[in-house]
């Protein structure tokens, strides 16, 4: 049950992309449209291989998994494995639309917040798990 806490939390982390517009969108209050229960919907992952060959997969997760995050900048994760709910808990902030994330337990992420609104969430972050591979995660949350 760790490791999905720890997988949740990896692919939530190391969020980096940026992107120019055209036109220049009012920046979203992160802070306040974060705040609150966000129920996972799926993961999507690609990963890259050292020949450029890829894989995707798509993980749905069980109803009662979630991120909870209070304005006094506290956050808990809740990841329901077949009934069996395990908790988490740490510290998390926010520079622009990265988001930094602490558990108590010593694991850090940092993500990329790509889009929020008032009912749905997506946090993207990408990684190197081995020399030569990729790994990009798309992380979809509902309100």
């Amino acid at each position: 049950m760790m490791k999905k806490i720890m997988v949740c939390m990896l692919s939530i982390c190391l969020l980096t992309t940026a992107c120019k517009k055209d036109d220049a969108a009012p920046t979203p209050n992160y802070t306040n449209l974060l705040v609150g229960k966000w129920s996972y919907i799926n993961q999507i992952g690609l990963t890259t291989a050292p020949n450029g060959s890829t894989s995707k997969d798509t993980l749905k997760y069980n109803n009662g998994s979630y991120f909870d995050f209070k304005a006094t900048n506290k956050f808990s994760v809740y990841v329901n494995d077949k009934g069996r709910i395990t908790r988490d808990s740490g510290i998390y902030s926010l520079a622009g639309n990265q988001l930094y994330m602490n558990l108590y337990t010593g694991l850090k992420d940092t993500g990329t917040i790509l889009t929020i609104d008032t009912a749905n969430l997506t946090l993207y972050s990408k990684s190197t798990p081995a020399p030569g591979y990729t790994m990009e995660v798309w992380n979809n949350f509902k309100k």
